[in-house]
C-alpha cells in the first residue's frame, strides 16, 4: 500500500509521492477552482497565469504534477507537454480540455500524458485522477531509484572484476552473479511497467467510452426517432419489416456502446444463459446485410442448440461481428468464410472463423491484440477491435487465438466452456 500523510486538520490525506502541482490554464476561474480543489486535498498548488512565465519556472522546478490546458490562446498544450517531458521526465502531466478532441487527447496520451479531465471540472473525477497520477509517479520514482541502485551495483561488480583480473575462475563467477542480478532487475522493472500499463489502459478505455457515448449514441438516438416516424408514415408490410430490422440493429448498437462504457468503468457484467448458435446466426445476418457489395460466401456450420454458455449475448455478438468484418476486409471482392466447431477437452470447445483472405505475417500476428495496432491502411482501422474482443473473451473465461499465413487466409479460434447440455 502506498504511504500517506494525514494533515493537521485530520480531514485531507496527501499521498507521499506528489507534493507540488503546477496549474497552467488561460482561464482565471478554472485556475482558481483547480487550486481550491487541489489545496483541499492537501497538495501544494501553484497557478500559472502567463504561459510565457513557464521558462522561469524551469530554473527552480520542483513540481511532480502539471495540470495543463490543451488549448490556450498563446500555446498548444501538446507542444508544452513535449517540452515538460523532455526536461523533466519524472514529472506527470494531466491534460485539461473543454472540447473533447479525441485525436488531440490520444496524441497527448502517446506523448506521455498520464490522464485527462474535461471542463466543467468535476471535483470527484479530478480527485480520482490526481490520486491515480500519484500512484504512477511513485512507481516511476521507485523504478528510477532501482535503476540508480543497479548502476551502483554494476560499478561495484566492475571494480571487483578489475581487482581480481588475475583469477579467471573468480572473474567468471562474478560475471554469472552480475547476469543473475540483471535478470532479476529486468523482471522487477517489467512488473512496474505492467502496473503502469494497467492505469493507462483504464484511462484510455474511459476516454473511448466518452467518445462512443457522445459521438455514436446521440446520433443513433436521432435515427431511432426518425425510424419510429417512418413506421407511422409507411404502413405497408415490406417497409414495416425493413424499418423494424433497422430499429433492431440500432438498439443493438446502442447496447454495445453501453457495454464498452461498462468495460471502462470495470463494472460487473450481467451474464445469463446464451445460445451460441443464435449468437453466430445474428452476427452473420448483420454482416451479410452490411456487406452486400462483396461476393463473399459465408458458410455457417454452427447449428447445435445445445451449445449453451454463461455470458453476455450482445458482447459475444460484438466479437463475432468484429472478426467477420476483419475477414471481409482481408478480401478484395470474392472469397469464403467458414464458421464451425472444434471439440477439445470435455465441457470445452472452440468456435472457428476461417477465411480465404490475404492473411498476415508473423510480426503482425504477435501485435494483433495490442491496443491501437492495426494492419489496415489509411483511416480504415482504429486498432481497437481485436483488443476489445480479447477483453470480452477474458471476461467470459474464454480465449482468443489467431493463426495466419500471407496469401493463404486467417483462422481465429474462440475457446469456450459449456454451461449445460440440453
Amino acid at each position: 500500500m502506498l504511504a500517506e500523510v494525514v494533515t493537521e486538520t485530520g480531514n485531507a490525506v496527501t499521498p507521499a509521492g506528489i507534493k507540488k502541482i503546477l496549474i497552467i490554464d488561460d482561464e482565471s476561474s478554472i485556475r482558481y477552482m483547480l487550486k481550491e480543489i487541489i489545496t483541499d486535498l492537501g497538495y501544494s498548488a501553484v497557478p500559472l497565469e502567463d504561459i510565457h512565465d513557464l521558462e522561469k519556472e524551469f530554473k527552480t522546478w520542483d513540481y511532480q504534477l502539471v495540470l495543463l490546458d490543451i488549448n490556450m490562446p498563446d500555446a498548444y498544450g501538446v507542444d508544452v507537454l513535449k517540452i515538460i517531458k523532455e526536461k523533466f521526465p519524472l514529472t506527470m502531466v494531466m491534460m485539461v480540455t473543454g472540447v473533447l478532441d479525441m485525436k488531440t487527447v490520444i496524441e497527448a496520451m502517446k506523448l506521455g500524458a498520464v490522464d485527462y479531465v474535461t471542463k466543467p471540472i468535476d471535483g470527484d473525477v479530478l480527485t480520482l485522477a490526481v490520486h491515480r497520477a500519484n500512484e504512477i509517479y511513485l512507481l516511476k520514482k521507485e523504478n528510477q531509484e532501482y535503476r540508480d541502485g543497479l548502476e551502483k551495483l554494476v560499478e561495484k561488480r566492475t571494480d571487483q572484476l578489475y581487482r581480481f583480473a588475475d583469477a579467471l575462475s573468480k572473474k567468471n563467477k562474478l560475471y554469472m552473479n552480475a547476469n543473475k542480478d540483471l535478470q532479476q532487475a529486468n523482471e522487477k522493472l517489467q512488473g512496474f511497467l505492467n502496473q503502469a500499463m494497467v492505469s493507462d489502459k483504464i484511462s484510455t478505455l474511459g476516454l473511448l467510452s466518452s467518445m462512443l457515448i457522445h459521438g455514436i449514441a446521440n446520433p443513433l438516438g436521432v435515427i431511432a426517432g426518425i425510424t419510429d416516424v417512418l413506421q407511422k408514415r409507411f404502413p405497408d408490410e415490406v417497409t414495416q419489416n425493413e424499418l423494424a430490422m433497422m430499429k433492431q440493429y440500432i438498439d443493438q448498437t446502442l447496447e454495445l456502446v453501453n457495454q464498452v462504457r461498462t468495460f471502462a468503468r470495470t463494472e460487473v457484467n450481467q451474464f445469463a444463459a446464451v445460445n451460441l448458435a443464435e449468437v453466430v446466426k445474428n452476427a452473420v445476418s448483420l454482416i451479410e446485410m452490411l456487406n452486400k457489395k462483396k461476393n463473399v460466401s459465408i458458410v455457417n456450420r454452427v447449428t447445435d442448440a445445445r451449445l449453451v454458455l454463461q455470458g453476455n449475448k450482445s458482447q459475444l455478438e460484438q466479437v463475432l461481428v468484429n472478426i467477420l468484418q476483419n475477414s471481409l476486409d482481408a478480401m478484395d471482392k470474392t472469397g469464403k468464410i467458414e464458421i464451425y466447431i472444434e471439440e477439445s477437452d470435455p465441457g470445452q470447445f472452440k468456435l472457428i472463423i476461417q477465411d480465404s483472405g490475404s492473411g498476415m505475417n508473423m510480426e503482425h500476428q504477435q501485435k494483433i491484440f495490442k491496443m491501437f495496432f492495426t494492419t489496415k491502411s489509411g483511416n480504415k482501422g482504429t486498432g481497437l477491435g481485436l483488443f476489445i474482443c480479447k477483453e470480452i473473451m477474458e471476461k467470459h473465461g474464454g480465449s482468443i487465438q489467431l493463426e495466419s499465413e500471407l496469401n493463404k487466409g486467417t483462422k481465429v479460434s474462440l475457446g469456450f466452456k459449456l454451461m449445460a447440455a440440453k
